[in-house]
């Protein structure tokens, strides 16, 4: 069976139509028709406007975060750049990657905010380290993101880089 004849028999199974068969509602209430969802993207690259050298920049809570870091290891978080992650939505995913070679510092922005993972539940700080280090996370309440895939991640409760 070709992709077009499972996403034909997607789009006759709509019962609440919201734009023709391109897109509704089937009798379960999710959602059917599109070919895929697009996320945005957001650059944030030493190069970029947007990105401090120090102090802190916070990140959309949803979508994915392209970012690049110098910060080394030793370093306190308080006298490098680092980003706050918001308190999530509940299923809101948000994608990370650290697209250089140091070590990107993604920190809740609340202290009722925590990653959850197979580590801990109460984690404030997650660390990606080297190129292509990320992080799927996924909101699983709105205080605690659970991390739901990571490479060249770790996860900690204190704000030195190791």
């Amino acid at each position: 069976m070709t992709r077009f004849a499972d996403i034909e028999k997607l789009r006759n199974d709509v019962v609440k139509s919201i734009y023709g068969r391109r897109l509704g509602l089937d009798h379960d209430d999710f959602l059917v028709g599109p070919v895929g969802i697009r996320n945005p993207i957001d650059n944030l690259t030493s190069g970029q406007s947007t990105m401090p050298s120090t102090g802190t920049l916070t990140l959309q809570p949803h979508g994915i975060s392209l970012i690049g870091t110098t910060a080394s290891s030793g370093t306190s978080v308080a006298s490098t750049a680092s980003q706050q992650l918001p308190a999530p939505s509940p299923g809101a995913r948000k994608s990370l990657f650290n697209i250089t070679t140091g070590q990107l510092v993604v920190s809740t922005v609340t202290a009722s905010a925590f990653f959850f993972s197979s580590q801990s539940s109460t984690m404030t700080y997650l660390t990606l380290t080297g190129k292509g280090a990320n992080a799927e996370l996924i909101g699983l309440t709105t205080a605690l993101w659970g991390c739901m895939g990571v490479v060249g991640t770790s996860l900690t409760t204190n704000a030195t880089l190791s």
